[in-house]
């Protein structure tokens, strides 16, 4: 057992390669935002009085609470930002979970979440254009308001079909990413298990969300909690990647009977 102890610990301080330690660190950093974000939700309905969404059928209302709003502006810019510590985040997910024989869950889970973070990031720079450009100057009166309110309803008609809860196609890959690498996390084992009940919850919700065509409260009913579990599954998993409990690592230092090498 001496040796075997011996040839753990020294592997255990071989360096992790740096492609992990780069998912690692965009998954520190995607938790902190999405954290961030959900803060200056909360910062919106406090100092606007509604929530952190404009309602393209009472445009005009909805254009004046946002009008020099600065948390506002902060907030759809950090969650349009996101996009950039995704791509080696997902990378290292399906590192994390991929094995040979595998029905390709991971696979298919990690391009799902690609595709919707693209999609939640067009979502966002509909939000951004329309905070930016459109509430600055807006005034609602005459011709120039009304054409502020086309401008600003056909913007946030593209940004919500291409994310929300229960209303997009965005929504729709959440789902499938979120399913797809729950049960490849408890079929395979390479992340903690509960981030594979969180993904699996998360995906439950954000799909009952899209029974907002029946009754439009259930949308943030249903999809608010779901973002939330999605949210701790990020945070999850980068805990994991950064302390290198995933079960590529727990194979490296796992202990083998005698006369048996470990993989």
């Amino acid at each position: 057992m001496g040796g075997q102890e011996d040839q753990i610990a020294t592997e255990g301080n071989t360096p992790r390669p740096l492609g992990i330690q780069l998912a690692a660190a965009s998954g520190v950093a995607l938790a902190v935002m999405l954290v961030a974000g959900f803060a200056a939700d909360i910062a919106i309905v406090l100092t606007t009085g509604g929530p952190p969404v404009l309602d393209p059928a009472k445009i005009g209302s909805e254009l004046l609470r946002a009008k020099g709003s600065t948390v506002w502006m902060v907030e759809a810019w950090l969650y349009t930002l996101m996009i950039i510590a995704v791509p080696a985040f997902i990378l290292g997910v399906y590192a994390a979970l991929r094995r040979e024989g595998d029905p390709g869950l991971p696979g298919l889970g990690a391009i799902a979440a690609l595709i919707f973070w693209l999609f939640h990031t067009i979502h966002n720079l509909g939000f951004v254009t329309v905070l930016q450009v459109v509430a600055t100057g807006y005034t609602g009166a005459g011709a120039e308001g009304s054409a502020a309110d086309a401008v600003a309803r056909a913007l946030l008609g593209f940004a919500n079909a291409a994310f929300g809860f229960g209303t997009s196609v965005g929504g729709v890959f959440l789902i499938g990413s979120m399913a797809c690498l729950g049960v490849a996390t408890l079929q395979n084992g390479g992340l903690p298990r509960w981030t594979g009940y969180a993904a699996l919850a998360a995906a439950a919700l954000a799909l009952i969300a899209y029974l907002q065509v029946i009754a439009p409260a259930l949308g943030p009913i249903f999809g608010v909690p779901g973002w939330l579990l999605h949210i701790a599954w990020v945070i999850g998993v980068a805990v994991a990647l950064v302390r290198g409990r995933t079960m590529s690592t727990s194979h490296r230092f796992g202990y083998a009977p005698a006369g048996v090498t470990t993989p």
